[in-house]
């Protein structure tokens, strides 16, 4: 539970916060702020039930954006939701998981990792 300003002062300096010189004040108002600051981040995407949360990245881009779509949804909402662009003669998604490449019409699988790819083709 948080303590008021005057319960901070009374326990620092033994006196009501109206009695503090500016300097006693400022050091019971730092205290008092940051008395929320040990409390757990929230995370910055909440998934609801009905929904898939996955990642999309592409080899030599740092990081993946991480996506919240409906149950339901395929590969091709979620690179247009991620905003990429798939060169598809040269580029191929991989499913993380498997190591294996999925189409567009494939279903997303929750909590996967797909990974944009240069497709090899050997002769």
């Amino acid at each position: 539970m948080a303590k008021s300003k005057n319960k901070i002062a009374q326990d620092l300096y033994g006196e009501d916060f109206d009695y503090l010189s500016g300097g006693e004040k400022a050091a019971v108002t730092r205290a008092f702020n940051a008395q929320g600051t040990s409390s757990p981040r929230r995370p910055i995407a909440r998934a609801v039930a009905n929904s898939v949360t996955v990642e999309l990245g592409r080899v030599g881009d740092n990081g993946v954006k991480k996506c919240i779509l409906p149950k339901g949804s395929v590969v091709g909402d979620l690179i247009e939701q991620a905003a990429y662009y798939i060169d598809e003669d040269k580029e191929k998604i991989i499913a993380s998981s498997t190591g294996l490449a999925v189409d567009d019409d494939d279903v997303l699988k929750n909590g996967e990792v797909y990974v944009i790819t240069p497709e090899i083709r050997s002769a």
